[in-house]
């Protein structure tokens, strides 16, 4: 990683831990204050108006007036906005849905909007950039391995696009962050996923990782099991500086990959002798 990249980002950790550790010092204050900020927000909704939001004015009215519910009570609600109806469930419109991948049943939409994407939502990752850092302080010194889903997947009937939140902040990072991140964004909208797989530990193989992210462990598990099955054209490509040609990959993300794809028969020596 270089040096302004580490700086800025453990500068933005760093406050936003300043941030969250002065929110712990009264943590029932700090949540009772952001749920009267929701309600406030969102009073004058279908939701806010049939629970009574306008009334609520501590956590026990809270409590006596919204009920505790599952996503299939409001799931029709949630359909509206999903067709593009306003001011259903949130007085903003939501700018993309979370979708959950639907293993124990239909696939759940959750409603983000440009609130839900703001500095709170922001410091959760940087708080813990923070402790990560403080407590691991070669974290950041070579590249950052971070594994995502695509940001959009496709789109609700509204024209609102739905995909992974963390595939959005990916693709959306500053250049001087992003610059840290070994595999570019447009590897994870790949539809092969042997492809996917084989490219990212092609990168990794020949780069010095210091951070490997991501938010499924099994992802890794199936990194190990691309490159056993793969392990002789990994060494050789690593070996001449190529990728497989005949992975069936777009010309133009074959074209962004080439670049970095980095001749180091010395390196692929040592990973030959360690297997």
């Amino acid at each position: 990683m270089g040096f302004i990249a580490s700086v800025v980002i453990k500068t933005v950790g760093r406050s936003a831990a300043k941030r969250f550790e002065a929110a712990t010092r009264d943590a029932a204050g700090t949540q009772l204050r952001k749920l009267m900020d929701i309600v406030q927000r969102n009073q004058d909704t279908e939701y806010g108006r049939e629970f009574g939001f306008r009334s609520i004015r501590s956590l026990e009215d809270w409590q006596n007036a919204v009920p505790v519910i599952t996503y299939e009570d409001i799931k029709d609600r949630v359909d509206r906005v999903t067709r593009g109806e306003s001011n259903v469930l949130t007085a903003e419109d939501p700018v993309m849905f979370a979708r959950t991948s639907g293993t124990t049943g239909d696939a759940k939409y959750v409603p983000l909007t440009r609130t839900c994407q703001g500095r709170d939502h922001s410091d959760q990752m940087r708080t813990w950039f923070h402790h990560a850092a403080v407590a691991h302080p070669r974290i950041f010194s070579g590249k950052v391995l971070s594994l995502v889903s695509p940001a959009i997947e496709g789109y609700a009937p509204s024209g609102v696009p739905y995909g992974s939140t963390s595939g959005h902040i990916y693709k959306n990072m500053p250049g001087l962050v992003r610059s840290t991140y070994l595999v570019p964004y447009e590897v994870f909208e790949l539809e092969d996923y042997e492809a996917k797989y084989y490219i990212i530990m092609r990168l990794g193989i020949g780069a010095d990782v210091s951070f490997l992210a991501t938010a499924n462990p099994s992802s890794i598990i199936k990194m190990c099991e691309i490159a056993n099955d793969n392990a002789d054209v990994l060494l050789k490509d690593l070996h001449d500086g190529t990728l497989n040609p005949k992975l069936s990959i777009p010309p133009e993300l074959r074209a962004l990959l080439q670049p970095r794809m980095r001749r180091d028969p010395e390196r692929a020596k040592r990973l030959e002798r360690a297997r």
